[in-house]
């Protein structure tokens, strides 16, 4: 019984270690994000390549706020 609270008390903190890893990563990439935006743009770039190569992946953009004004008064 106490051998295996000990393991589980083992991989919940080699769980929490890797966690607060991957969260100082994401901090880290934030940062560099921030300082050089062609970085993001870059990823938005690899993104869509890597939704390129799945046949079922939907992509939807929303023409509608690039679109001009429609005139009123044309009616």
């Amino acid at each position: 019984m106490r051998f295996a609270a000990a393991a589980d008390a083992e991989a919940l903190r080699i769980k929490g270690e890797a966690e607060l890893s991957a969260i100082k990563q994401q901090e880290s990439l934030g940062a560099a994000l921030e300082a050089h935006p062609a970085l993001l743009r870059v990823r938005e770039l690899e993104s869509l390549r890597e939704l390129a190569r799945n046949s079922n992946a939907r992509i939807y953009i929303g023409f509608a706020k690039h679109a001009a004004p429609k005139d009123e008064d044309a009616g």
